[in-house]
């Protein structure tokens, strides 16, 4: 099972950070998890949310950006900032935030990083598939189980049983939240050879818990209790 470190160690210091993605490097664990997205002069960042103090990142240049984080007490890295950092020391799990610059992503990990060592995740499926279209070596996986309204019924039901999904996408994994793991979904999984990654865990118990279950991945705030548990 793999420990991966959600936006680094986004338990032990701002997450989306050099400094958290350089306490998951330290110890030692398998994958970092982080958010791509793209500002108005076309820079790719390591950020999560759309906006910042309101105002949408698509109208921000990553000056103005790192202008009102730093106000917060952070700076926002860019993407090629991350890749140099954790090549060769950790694999990366990239999640695209938005759509339409999956090339772009694909060209700067792909670069420093073997097929083997990196995956890009999105709750988009247009997303994931128009990865394996522009380049059918990378690997992708699709993330299931954000919150849901009360009318958002058909998209829990897609979420837990998302296997038409997952093929049509040509995904190699998929990424759901744990409150959706079950047996059936792990069997239904491992019929069509998809692996398991489970987000955010951050409880000990549930981590082992997960981990009984044989999943392949998991991701959580806190990597440094996850390899108290399992070692790393």
């Amino acid at each position: 099972m793999l420990i991966i470190g959600h936006q680094g160690a986004a338990g032990l210091t701002r997450g989306n950070t050099l400094e958290s993605f350089q306490k998951a490097i330290a110890l030692n664990i398998d994958m970092v998890e982080l958010d791509v997205r793209k500002t108005s002069d076309g820079e790719l960042v390591v950020f999560h949310d759309p906006a910042v103090d309101g105002v949408n990142l698509t109208e921000l240049t990553y000056q103005q950006l790192n202008e009102r984080t730093n106000n917060h007490g952070f700076t926002v890295p860019r993407l090629d900032e991350v890749v140099r950092q954790c090549q060769g020391k950790i694999k990366l799990d990239v999640e695209l935030k938005e759509s339409g610059y999956e090339e772009e992503v694909i060209e700067r990990v792909a670069k420093a990083f073997s097929y083997d060592d990196f995956l890009l995740t999105s709750f988009s499926d247009a997303s994931i598939k128009a990865c394996k279209e522009k380049n059918p070596k990378v690997k992708t996986g699709l993330i299931v189980g954000k919150r849901y309204e009360k009318n958002q019924l058909n998209q829990l039901v897609a979420d837990l049983f998302p296997t038409r999904r997952l093929l049509d996408a040509n995904a190699d994994v998929i990424c759901v939240n744990y409150r959706l793991l079950r047996a059936s979904f792990l069997r239904r999984m491992k019929r069509i050879g998809v692996g398991v990654y489970v987000w955010t865990v951050d409880d000990k118990r549930r981590m082992m818990q997960i981990a009984n279950r044989q999943v392949d991945g998991l991701i959580t705030d806190y990597p440094d209790r996850a390899c108290e548990l399992f070692g790393c």
